[in-house]
């Protein structure tokens, strides 16, 4: 009987840690969104990236596309992935995949539907399903310490945008002493990912040579490498646009301003720019600066601002 089947396989498989699931038709491209806890993704710069580069993929492959999470996420990643998730062009190529759905999704044959798979994240176990039921033939992490994904026993490609906490340690650390853990979680994550043969790759030179080469021990630099994406330029972007009449009286900007969209963070580089600010104001360059975020999130750049005087030249729009 086909159940009986599948069972005993199944159960070999696991002693094997091998996959029971067979590839077939076009090529499939998994992402791992495997955050065994609730996060906001979809104002996250790791959605964006992810987003765009599937984006890219899927106008010039022939490959469908299945993105991996728990269900208390799944809102989430739809409203991250909503530009995709939208187009009609890619309908039924992408598929939004959790421990919930993954029958109707995946399209489970009827007699392997009522069998007890227990997965949550308390046991941190939907590899198990990837691994049983995923037609990817690979999977890339959303971000570089998702070791968890290794338990889909397929090819691994991991992007490292920045190893920020590595580089800019005592910063992290002065900011929150839990960082002090949380550094040792990320390097150990990271470097297990290295020991199962993951391929790691970069936006930039800098970060592959300077990062992941130097702060992942055991990694082959031969599984590295850099990958420029362009800068990508959002659908209908100028219905969003605001005029720049409309722009300064909403947020009172009566002076040439620079502008910094980000997180204020310790290695984002902020507190150079109050620097530069107060340089030039010495030189009697009257500009102001807007900041997204708030700048107390990091003492460093709030006390800058408060030791030059520069709290009127400063303009912070939040998030």
């Amino acid at each position: 009987a086909p159940r009986v089947v599948d069972t005993t396989w199944r159960e070999l498989s696991s002693v094997c840690n091998g996959s029971s699931s067979k590839p077939s038709g076009k090529p499939v491209i998994g992402i791992w969104f495997g955050f065994p806890y609730a996060v906001g993704l979809r104002r996250e710069g790791i959605t964006r990236f992810t987003l765009y580069m599937l984006l890219a993929l899927l106008e010039r492959y022939d490959l469908e596309c299945e993105i991996w999470t728990y269900s208390f996420n799944e809102d989430e990643i739809r409203a991250g992935f909503e530009l995709l998730l939208k187009k009609s062009e890619f309908e039924n190529r992408v598929r939004v995949v959790t421990e919930k759905n993954y029958r109707e999704v995946l399209n489970i044959p009827s007699y392997e539907r009522e069998l007890p798979i227990n997965i949550n994240e308390d046991m941190d176990n939907l590899t198990y399903l990837a691994r049983e039921y995923s037609r990817a033939t690979c999977f890339m992490t959303a971000i570089v310490y998702l070791d968890n994904v290794i338990g889909t026993g397929k090819p691994l490609f991991v992007p490292v945008h920045d190893l920020g906490i590595h580089v800019h340690y005592d910063d992290f650390v002065s900011m929150d002493p839990l960082y002090k853990a949380r550094h040792v979680d990320i390097r150990s994550r990271a470097e297990n990912l290295a020991r199962s043969g993951a391929f790691m790759f970069s936006e930039s030179e800098h970060v592959r040579r300077e990062q992941v080469l130097k702060h992942i021990a055991g990694i082959d630099h031969t599984h590295t490498d850099m990958i420029y994406f362009p800068v990508f330029l959002p659908e209908n972007i100028d219905e969003h646009i605001m005029d720049e009449k409309d722009v300064r009286q909403k947020f009172g900007l009566k002076k040439p301003y620079i502008f910094y969209p980000t997180q204020v963070r310790p290695y984002k580089n902020v507190i150079l720019l109050v620097e530069a600010l107060a340089i030039l104001k010495e030189r009697n360059i009257d500009v102001e600066l807007v900041l997204t975020g708030n700048p107390s999130d990091v003492p460093e750049v709030e006390a800058a601002i408060q030791r030059h005087h520069l709290s009127d030249r400063i303009v912070c729009l939040s998030s």
